[in-house]
C-alpha cells in the first residue's frame, strides 16, 4: 500500500473520482431463470469473491509482518476503495490520548501534507475520525457539506467511519470517502467493519510481539548483568561497568553512568558514551542530596527522577556537566539498600526523547541489581577484616595458649624442688619446735605449701587433659555395647546404686568417635553423678537420637544446680566441699574438650521436677 497520495491523477484538493463498474459479459440464459435474476446472482457471487480475496490477502500480510502493522494498513485501505466503491481511504491510530495518521490511499498529495499538519491531535467532532473514537461507534456522514461543524478543507460528502477495537477501547479508526452525497449501504458498513477487526487484530499481535521482544531482551539484559555479577562477583567495577553498558543499549540510551560513595560523598564513576573531558570534569564534582541536579534529587528523595528536558527545568543547575554531555533527556534511578540510597544509575539521551514506562522498569532492575553488587562488595570487605580480625586472635589465643602450657610445664619442672625444700623445712620446724606460739604460723605455712603444689599439679593435669584429647583418632563406634560396659564396670564399683540403660535393648546407633577419650568423657558423667546421688538411688543412662545428632544423657537424684551451668565445664570448677586434693575440677571440664573434638557439645541442667541433675553429650551422626 502507498503511503502519501495514490495512484493515477486525482485533482488537487479533492479525491479521484469514482471508476465506472465495469459492465459483467452477457451469459446466456438457462433454464427458466429469468436473465436480470441471473445476472444479479453472478454479481453478488463476483463481490462475494473479491471481499474473501481480499480478506485472504489481508490475512496473509498480517501472518507475513507480525512485527510491522504498516503493510496491514496499506492492503486495507487500498481494499477498501477498491470493494466499497469509495474515492478515498484513511488509516488512523490513537494512543489513548491523541490520534495520529497512519496511511491513506488515492489522496492528493495537498491534502497528505494537511494531515501531517494536523495530526497527531486531540479527537473532537471537525472529522469523522474524531467523532467515531469520542462514541466509540460507527459513523455515517450522508453530506459533509451541510455539517456546519466538519472541517470542510479535507475532501469527501459522503463519509464513513468504523473504530479498531480491542477489548471494547478504540485503537484506531478507518475512514472512507465518497465524492457525492447519500446514504452509506448496510454491505459497505459491514465490510469496513470486518477490515476494522482484522487491522485490531494486527495491532494486537504486534502489541504483543513487541512485548514479547522487550521481556526477551529485558530477560537476556538482566541474565548477562547477572552472569558478569556470578563471574566477577568482588570486582565491583567490572560489574558496574557492564551493567552501564547493558542498561544504556537496551534502553536506547547514549550516555549511561553509575554515582556512588567514595570518602564520604557521591561521584561520578563507571560510565558509558561520555567523552574524556566530561569524564574528568565529573571525577571530583560531589553530587550533593539537593535538587540542583537529577542524581541529587533521587539521593535527595529516594526515588526514579525523569527530566524531558533539563534546559527547561529551572532547578537544574548542572550547567557545565549538561554542556559537556550534551544531554537533553535524563533518567535517574536511586539503588537502595533497606530503602536508603547508596548510589545512582543514570541515563542520558541527547535528544528529548523521554524514557518509556518499560525502560524505566529494565532501569530499575539495572540499578536493583548494582545495589546488589554493591551490598556484596561490602559485605565481602567486612568479612574480610572480620576473618582478619579472627586470625589475629586465633594466633593470640594459640600463643597465649602455648605460653600456659609451657607456664605449667615450667611450675612442674622449676618450681617442683622449691617448693619441695620449702615443704621439708616446714615439716623439720613442726618435728622440732617446742614454742606453742609458733605452731599456729606453722600450720598456716604448711597448709600454703600444699595449696601451692595442689595448684601446679591442677595445671599440670588441665595441660595434660588438652593433649589427651588432641591425640585422638576417630573411628565408628557402636555407643549400645560402649554404655553397657561402662554400666557394668560402675555396678561392681557402687554397689548402692543402681545404673541403668535406657532403653536397655537399644539398637545399633552409630558415632565417629576416638572410643578413649568417649569412654573417658562418659566414666566422668557416671563418677560425677554417682559422687551426687542419693543413698539407695537409681542413676538412668537414656541414649536417644536427636535429629543430627546422637545424645547420651546420665541423670542422678539428688543435689540440684545453684550455679552457671556454664562455668561447670571450665577448669578447675568444683562444687564440692572437701579437700582440694581429691577433686581438681578437671571432670566435665574434660568431658566439653571430648565433645567439642568431635563435634558435638556438653550440657548440663537441673531436672524439671527438680529431683536432681542430668548432664548429656551430644555427637553428630
Amino acid at each position: 500500500m502507498q503511503r502519501g497520495s495514490g495512484s493515477g491523477q486525482p485533482v488537487k484538493g479533492q479525491c479521484r473520482s469514482r471508476p465506472k463498474a465495469r459492465k459483467a459479459p452477457t451469459a446466456p440464459v438457462t433454464g427458466d431463470r429469468p436473465p436480470k435474476q441471473i445476472t444479479r446472482s453472478k454479481r453478488e457471487r463476483d463481490e462475494a469473491l473479491e471481499q474473501l480475496a481480499a480478506t485472504s490477502e489481508i490475512l496473509r500480510v498480517i501472518r507475513t509482518s507480525p512485527t510491522d502493522v504498516q503493510p496491514v494498513f496499506e492492503t486495507i485501505v487500498r481494499s477498501a476503495v477498491s470493494l466499497c466503491g469509495s474515492v478515498f481511504a484513511n488509516v488512523f491510530r490513537f494512543d489513548g490520548e491523541l490520534l495520529h495518521w497512519v496511511t491513506s490511499h488515492n489522496v492528493d498529495p495537498s491534502i497528505v501534507d494537511l494531515l501531517k499538519t494536523k495530526f497527531p491531535m486531540r479527537p473532537d467532532r471537525s472529522q469523522v475520525v474524531g467523532r467515531v473514537l469520542l462514541t466509540k461507534s460507527v459513523i455515517r456522514l450522508e453530506d459533509a457539506l451541510t455539517d456546519p461543524d466538519y472541517d470542510h478543507r479535507f475532501p469527501g460528502r459522503r463519509l464513513l467511519g468504523v473504530p479498531m477495537l480491542r477489548e471494547g477501547d478504540p485503537v484506531g479508526v478507518i475512514v472512507i470517502g465518497w465524492a457525492e452525497a447519500g446514504p452509506v449501504t448496510k454491505a459497505q458498513e459491514q465490510l469496513l467493519k470486518t477490515f476494522a477487526d482484522q487491522a485490531a487484530i494486527a495491532i494486537e499481535n504486534t502489541r504483543l510481539l513487541s512485548e514479547l521482544r522487550e521481556s526477551l531482551q529485558q530477560q537476556t539484559a538482566t541474565a548477562d548483568v547477572l552472569k558478569v555479577i556470578s563471574r566477577s562477583a568482588f570486582d565491583l567495577r567490572t560489574v558496574l561497568q557492564a551493567l552501564v553498558e547493558s542498561a544504556a543499549r537496551f534502553c536506547s540510551a547514549d550516555k549511561a553512568n553509575v554515582i556512588r560513595e567514595r570518602n564520604g560523598a557521591f561521584y561520578s564513576a563507571e560510565s558509558c558514551g561520555f567523552s574524556q573531558e566530561l569524564v574528568d570534569y565529573l571525577k571530583d564534582v560531589p553530587i550533593e542530596a539537593e535538587r540542583g541536579t537529577a542524581s541529587g534529587r533521587a539521593l535527595l528523595e529516594g526515588r526514579v527522577i525523569h527530566i524531558a528536558d533539563v534546559k527547561s527545568d529551572p532547578e537544574y543547575t548542572l550547567v557545565e556537566g549538561q554542556r559537556l554531555g550534551d544531554y537533553r533527556t535524563i533518567l535517574s534511578v536511586p539503588m537502595l539498600r533497606e530503602s536508603v540510597p547508596i548510589g545512582v544509575l543514570n541515563l542520558l539521551r541527547s535528544e528529548i526523547r523521554p524514557f518509556t514506562d518499560k525502560q524505566i522498569e529494565l532501569v530499575t532492575t539495572f540499578a536493583d541489581q548494582a545495589a546488589i553488587a554493591i551490598e556484596n562488595v561490602r559485605l565481602l570487605g567486612e568479612l574480610n577484616r572480620e576473618r582478619e580480625a579472627l586470625a589475629r586472635q586465633h594466633q593470640a589465643d594459640a600463643r597465649y595458649i602455648s605460653w600456659l602450657r609451657q607456664l605449667a610445664g615450667f611450675l612442674r619442672h622449676e618450681v617442683r624442688q622449691p617448693v619441695a625444700q620449702i615443704n621439708s623445712s616446714v615439716e623439720l620446724i613442726h618435728l622440732t619446735s617446742h614454742d606453742d606460739q609458733l605452731r599456729p604460723y606453722i600450720a598456716s605455712a604448711s597448709q600454703g605449701v600444699r595449696h601451692v603444689w595442689n595448684l601446679i599439679e591442677r595445671a599440670s593435669r588441665a595441660t595434660d587433659a588438652e593433649a589427651f584429647v588432641c591425640q585422638g583418632q576417630a573411628q565408628p563406634i557402636d555407643l549400645p555395647p560402649l554404655l553397657r560396659e561402662l554400666i557394668g564396670s560402675y555396678q561392681q564399683t557402687h554397689s548402692g546404686i543402681d545404673f541403668r540403660l535406657q532403653p536397655p535393648d537399644k539398637e545399633p546407633l552409630y558415632v565417629s568417635a576416638d572410643p578413649t577419650l568417649l569412654k573417658e568423657a562418659v566414666s566422668n558423667l557416671l563418677a560425677n553423678a554417682a559422687s551426687f546421688a542419693d543413698e539407695e538411688s537409681i542413676i538412668q543412662v537414656v541414649l536417644e537420637r536427636d535429629g543430627v545428632h546422637a545424645v547420651i544423657k546420665v541423670r542422678n537424684k539428688g543435689p540440684i544446680i545453684q550455679y552457671d551451668t556454664e562455668m561447670l565445664f571450665g577448669p578447675f570448677a568444683s562444687t564440692r566441699s572437701g579437700p582440694s586434693s581429691e577433686h581438681q575440677g578437671l571432670g566435665l571440664y574434660l568431658v566439653r574438650l571430648v565433645a567439642e573434638h568431635h563435634g558435638g557439645k556438653a550440657i548440663i541442667s537441673n531436672l524439671d521436677d527438680g529431683s536432681g541433675v542430668e548432664a548429656s553429650i551430644f555427637l553428630p551422626l
